[in-house]
């Protein structure tokens, strides 16, 4: 078993408070990541599974062909009749 991160894990990282907070309790059932720029720390929701079958997509090849079509790449809309059935 992998031992727990701790604060002295992130002292490097000078994340505040809340952002060592997130980082150290966060949910592993939820799909968050925290985006950090200069200005400040988000916390993005990066569950795909509201995708659904668009999913498909992001691995592109032979699985977005059997999903959508041999065409689907030329098509630019294509996602909204998928979404519609």
């Amino acid at each position: 078993m992998t031992p727990a991160a701790d604060e002295a894990d992130y002292a490097e990282m000078a994340l505040t408070e809340n952002e060592l907070d997130f980082v150290l309790s966060g949910d592993p059932v939820r799909r968050l990541a925290l985006w950090r720029t200069p200005r400040g720390g988000t916390l993005l929701d990066v569950d795909l599974k509201p995708l659904g079958s668009l999913l498909t997509v992001l691995g592109g090849g032979k699985a977005g062909v059997a999903a959508f079509g041999a065409d689907y790449e030329e098509r630019p809309q294509f996602w909204k009749t998928a979404v519609q059935e």
